[in-house]
């Protein structure tokens, strides 16, 4: 027997939240996470969580150098990356080429100027091993 209490909209609406609980439960797609990795790997540097950074970076990069190393090198820098943004990837099976344009700061690059804003766009590798996907610099 079916109940005729039931008002249309309420079935519709039940309708809706059922179609879009089952969104809810995808898996983020190959290009969101590396994506994610990649913003939040800007957002630690750009907060000094030197740690937290490091956590992105390949195994084997990991293997070669300490958080403390990474700390060193990104403060010794003469460049200041003031903020990074997402303009685009490019994936394989198991490589991504991320793209960033960085703006940043040099102290007194040049007698009589204190400070030049600049900015340049950077392509990142991210490879997956182990099923995690993680940053390789190019040049640690």
């Amino acid at each position: 027997m079916i109940a005729r209490n039931i008002k249309p909209p309420v079935v519709l609406l039940t309708l809706a939240v059922l179609l879009l609980s089952g969104c809810a439960g995808t898996p983020a797609s190959r290009d969101e996470i590396v994506r994610e990795r990649a913003e939040q790997r800007w957002e630690a540097i750009f907060a000094k969580d030197y740690a937290r950074a490091y956590e992105f970076y390949s195994p084997g990069y990991r293997t070669k150098y300490t958080a403390t190393d990474l700390e060193i090198a990104i403060r010794l820098q003469k460049v200041r990356w003031t903020s990074a943004s997402y303009s685009g990837q490019e994936c394989e099976e198991k490589t991504c080429k991320v793209r960033f344009t960085l703006n940043y700061r040099v102290a007194a690059p040049v007698p009589g100027v204190d400070v030049y804003d600049g900015f340049n766009s950077i392509e990142e590798q991210w490879i997956l091993t182990n099923g995690k996907w993680w940053y390789v610099p190019v040049n640690p």
